[in-house]
């Protein structure tokens, strides 16, 4: 029995850096374990890509007649990466690859000692997407035993060397490339419920460090597929600088610009927008034109039949949103339309518009890897602002009493299902995050977690 012999598959990634940061929207990270495991994910490709191929074109040697290749099986026995600042990745591979070489007429068998250098630079593509590039490749063989014994070991490891170098490039060049259709999906539509769709796309080159590789990406958001003109790009605020000890996998930084954006678009499609009308959520809806007798007492006058109440509420404003060390603010400035339905479906007629001012607490959750609201909460008391009447004077402390504690239940109801939609995070390898975290800093919030290998 042969003593078995690992090969090792040496690949650099070849990073462009910049020494400024770009306009960008968020940071996304890959520690150096991150990138072990990608490659790892490649392991039984890489395996059935090197297993059972035929070497039939080779050139006659002046020592040696080999007429024939035969790689039986390749057994890739583990994957390591390693980290180089301002330059790349070196991969290493180990693998058992078993061959049978026809030589004159005899065929023998060899496990082999391979080490196939490849140069790999990582690009942003014209649509925003990064992309592998195969820059060169050198395979030689470093071990070889053979069965039965021959006295031409040397010369038979330097024919062997010379005739597989092109192939075990060529297949593991083809290997690697396969990650660029992962790649390629970065750029594509994600669904942010019914209306609203993004992409994602690289504002430049990645950055390499020893201990990560960061890629600052911005985000377009498009509106039943037509873009909006919202932009949250500004320089890129940098992670928080870690110990090689302490990095995540997986890091994900949003800044709380593009919060700001997402409800922009959030806005346009008219999500924060709702009419009150019998049950919302825990609050029922119980207006009539009698119940605002102490608001104004001309409104039951006018409409002596008691008739239902309707709020209409919209944005004044645009929401804007601002992250503390473990809390997520949203502000709004609704208007709300009080409105008669009136009998025999007449149009309704208005009754007054006031504005208000909500402060909201809203809690993120990670799911699916999404990010979604888990709940709402008003913040402090609303107070009500007179915008338009089409009667006299309007009583606001008593229309407080009446409509704010409806408003409130409905609001945080609607809002948190509005939000609970889920924002799909940019994921450039589409390998699972394990276990991922949410820290909520000033001004931005960082998405944390291991990387699951598929098996």
């Amino acid at each position: 029995m042969y003593k078995v012999i690992c090969s090792a598959i040496v690949l650099c990634l070849v990073l462009q850096t910049h020494t400024t940061l770009p306009p960008c929207s968020g940071l996304l990270r890959y520690s150096e374990k991150a990138m072990e495991h990608i490659f790892q994910a490649q392991i039984f490709q890489l395996q059935d890509s090197l297993s059972n191929i035929a070497v039939t074109d080779v050139l006659p040697s002046a020592t040696l007649d080999i007429k024939e290749i035969n790689i039986q099986t390749a057994d890739i026995l583990q994957i390591s990466t390693q980290l180089i600042p301002s330059f790349g990745v070196h991969v290493s591979v180990n693998a058992d690859l078993n061959l049978t070489a026809k030589v004159v007429d005899e065929v023998v068998d060899m496990r082999v000692l391979a080490e196939i250098i490849s140069k790999v630079q990582i690009l942003q593509d014209f649509s925003g997407n990064p992309k592998l590039s195969i820059k060169s490749c050198n395979a030689q063989i470093k071990e070889l035993q053979v069965t039965p014994e021959t006295t031409r070991l040397e010369a038979l490891k330097t024919q062997i060397a010379i005739i597989l170098n092109q192939k075990l490039c060529l297949i593991s060049s083809d290997v690697l490339l396969g990650l660029n259709v992962h790649l390629g999906e970065f750029n594509g539509f994600v669904n942010m419920g019914a209306l609203i769709q993004i992409k994602y796309f690289l504002s430049s080159s990645p950055t390499v460090t020893s201990h990560q590789i960061e890629f600052g990406f911005n985000v377009d958001f498009y509106l039943l597929g037509k873009p909006l003109d919202i932009s949250a790009r500004r320089k890129c605020v940098p992670l928080p600088t870690l110990t090689s000890t302490g990095i995540s996998e997986y890091s994900l930084l949003l800044p709380e610009d593009l919060f700001n954006a997402m409800f922009s678009a959030m806005e346009w499609a008219g999500a924060f927008n709702l009419d009150i009308s019998g049950h919302q959520g825990e609050g029922t809806n119980k207006l009539t034109t009698g119940t605002l007798r102490s608001v104004n007492p001309e409104i039951p006058e006018i409409y002596p039949e008691n008739l239902p109440i309707i709020l209409k509420v919209g944005m004044n404003r645009t929401p804007r949103v601002t992250l503390h060390k473990d809390m997520f603010m949203l502000y709004l400035q609704p208007s709300v339309e009080l409105m008669v339905m009136m009998p025999q479906d007449k149009p309704y007629e208005s009754l007054l518009v006031v504005s208000m001012d909500a402060q909201m607490k809203i809690s993120v959750k990670i799911k699916e890897s999404k990010l979604a609201t888990e709940y709402v909460l008003l913040n402090r008391e609303v107070k009500l602002s007179l915008e338009t009447s089409a009667f006299g004077s309007i009583n606001l402390e008593e229309l407080e009493k009446i409509i704010v504690p409806l408003l409130k239940d409905a609001l945080a109801f609607h809002y948190k299902n509005a939000l609970g939609v889920g924002w799909t995070m940019p994921n450039l390898f589409s390998l699972k995050i394990l276990n991922p975290f949410l820290s909520i800093n000033e001004g931005y919030a960082v998405v944390s977690g291991n990387l699951l290998i598929p098996v």
